[in-house]
């Protein structure tokens, strides 16, 4: 089965394109601006690549957050379109999760583009604090995820997040598990607020 990986939530935007068999076939970029344009392009350049069409793909695996709002607007609106038109099975993951899959032992530290990061100490523990209120806390601990770069400490080598979301989709098929929501994971409000109407 193929599976296609898609994060737009972080700093860097990737795509992946997995086969249950091992072949695998990836894009990635740190461009801001056309986010879009640029993860439908690489869809359709990995497609290319695999030698397949769109409609061989089995499942949609997207990051579902934290991240950039309009991140994960883009990523979360390609994945469920490509669903709709291809009529193939769509999954959510959330970074954290990934990240603490993928590596255990670590303190997840993820970019939030505020003077405040996304942190993970424990699992399911989500905080946003300021990276030298993570850095008193670290205790000589290891660090995964975008973040760390802001803690003058080197960060864990991990595999991208949609290579990680494109792996667990096809692990949860094969085991049948029912497959997580495509739900964004939102951890602070928006910057935007409805205005209140005139009385």
């Amino acid at each position: 089965m193929w599976a296609l990986g898609v994060d737009t939530a972080g700093l860097t935007q990737s795509v992946v394109l997995l086969h249950s068999d091992g072949r695998r076939f990836i894009r990635q970029s740190s461009e801001r601006r056309q986010q879009g344009e640029i993860v439908h392009g690489f869809v359709t350049e990995c497609v290319a690549e695999a030698a397949i069409t769109l409609k061989d793909i089995g499942v949609i695996a997207v990051v579902t957050g934290p991240g950039s709002f309009t991140g994960l607007r883009i990523g979360l609106a390609l994945a469920q379109g490509f669903t709709c038109a291809l009529g193939c099975q769509i999954a959510g993951y959330d970074r954290f999760t990934l990240l603490h899959q993928a590596v255990p032992s670590a303190v997840i530290v993820l970019e939030s583009l505020r003077a405040e990061l996304f942190v993970q100490f424990t699992p399911g523990h989500t905080e946003m604090l300021s990276p030298a209120d993570i850095k008193a806390q670290l205790a000589g601990r290891p660090v995964v995820g975008d973040g760390a770069s802001h803690l003058e400490v080197t960060a864990l080598a991990s595999l991208p997040e949609a290579e990680l979301a494109a792996l667990q989709a096809l692990a949860d098929i094969t085991a049948g598990r029912e497959l997580a929501p495509a739900q964004p994971l939102y951890v602070r409000p928006p910057d935007v607020s409805v205005p209140k109407p005139v009385s």
